[in-house]
């Protein structure tokens, strides 16, 4: 990643406390997350951490029902 900017967040035009910077810090971590799976080699679009899913290996969001 060679840069990254977070432009709009206009904290008059808010229609709860501080929507629009929550939602910028979301798209940030999105952003950064998506980019160390693909660091370690995670590129499958619905991956599920094993921890989160409750299993011992991982898995796909689409196999995670079956658990």
């Amino acid at each position: 990643m060679v840069g990254m900017d977070v432009v709009e967040v206009s904290p008059p035009y808010d229609i709860g406390p501080g929507v629009t910077a929550q939602l910028a810090r979301h798209c940030l971590l999105e952003a950064l997350t998506g980019t160390a799976m693909r660091r370690i080699g995670i590129t499958s679009p619905d991956y599920v951490d094993a921890r989160s899913a409750g299993a011992v290996a991982p898995m796909l969001i689409r196999d995670a029902g079956q658990v």
